[in-house]
């Protein structure tokens, strides 16, 4: 079972997903969460700490399916590097379309 805050980050990313960045209300979050608005503030303090995680944490996520390269290769072109990463961004996966 995934943690609290992790949980809280998870629907933090499909809200933005629905209403982007600005769209984020943190009673909405919580409600999409399941969980009290005081708990979002006891772990992120406020809206921005809560922007700020949910960003890196997608972030993150993404980086997982877009850096992956065999290191027997020659390091790809700035261009092939935009490209295969953009491909990566576009793939029809679980994990990318969440």
């Amino acid at each position: 079972m995934a943690s609290r805050s992790t949980q809280i980050l998870e629907a933090a990313a499909r809200v933005i997903a629905r209403r982007g960045v600005r769209g984020l209300r943190v009673e909405e979050l919580a409600a999409e969460a399941g969980v009290s608005t005081a708990l979002i503030y006891y772990h992120f303090k406020d809206r921005t700490g809560v922007l700020r995680q949910t960003l890196e944490f997608i972030s993150d996520r993404a980086e997982r399916y877009t850096t992956d390269r065999d290191p027997d290769e020659p390091p790809p072109t700035p261009r092939e590097e935009l490209e295969q990463s953009l491909l990566l961004e576009l793939q029809d996966t679980v994990e990318v379309r969440e």
